[in-house]
């Protein structure tokens, strides 16, 4: 079905200018953005069909113009007003103060990768975030190897609980650049999270950087 045949109240410009931009779903938004379908295909049947594919939008706002150019009835024009909308709320994202910006692990790794690239010993941050999972405070808690801060378990509590912190995130480097956690990294990790939930404080993601990038327990499924 076009979308000049849906009823006035479901067409995304006209729900969009009637009821708020904030009114509309994932799907009438990206519509809006790629502002055409094809034949046969109208925007917003091609909008869901591209959410199905990449299984939402925040994994489709993180596929790169290669992939998004190669979807069948995307081509360069629409690809590109993705991308730079993308690219967009990124920038706004990266402006804005930290308080007021949810982190995830791709916005942490934005804002401290740079801290990271020329260091040669681990460092390890403790992010401090509000109930809403927004940033509140960082400490850098020390600098060792990774023996040194398997034992530190004590200390990572103490901090947590004289802050009343209720959630928080891990975050240190490797500086071999291979950002994958080894087997002590993930032991500490996990008995940590557990010892910390027993008195209601949340270890939502320990984040890894490296070279090559970083790598999330969340996003990988061991928290």
């Amino acid at each position: 079905m076009k979308i000049k045949d849906l009823p006035e109240e479901d067409r995304p410009r006209e729900k969009a200018l009637s009821k708020g931009i904030d009114a509309l779903t994932d799907a009438e938004l990206l519509a809006l953005i790629i502002g055409s379908g094809r034949a046969g295909e109208s925007a917003l049947d091609l909008s869901y069909r591209l959410l199905n594919e990449y299984g939402g939008v925040s994994t489709l706002a993180k596929a790169s113009f290669a992939s998004l150019v190669r979807f069948l009835g995307i081509g360069t024009a629409k690809t590109l007003s993705l991308c730079a909308s993308f690219e967009l709320r990124k920038r706004i994202d990266a402006d804005s103060d930290p308080k007021e910006a949810a982190m995830d692990a791709e916005a942490i790794y934005e804002r401290y990768r740079l801290r990271f690239e020329n260091e040669t010993q681990e460092i390890l941050y403790l992010i401090y975030l509000s109930k809403k999972r927004r940033f509140l405070k960082e400490k850098l808690l020390y600098k060792g190897t990774a023996e040194k801060m398997a034992i530190r378990q004590s200390e990572i509590a103490k901090e947590l609980l004289l802050s009343s912190c209720e959630r928080f995130i891990l975050l240190h480097n490797h500086p071999s650049g291979c950002p994958l956690p080894s087997p002590k990294d993930i032991e500490g990790t996990l008995a940590l999270e557990k010892a910390m939930k027993e008195v209601g404080v949340h270890l939502l993601d320990h984040i890894i950087i490296g070279q090559e990038g970083y790598y999330s327990f969340k996003e990988n499924g061991i928290l």
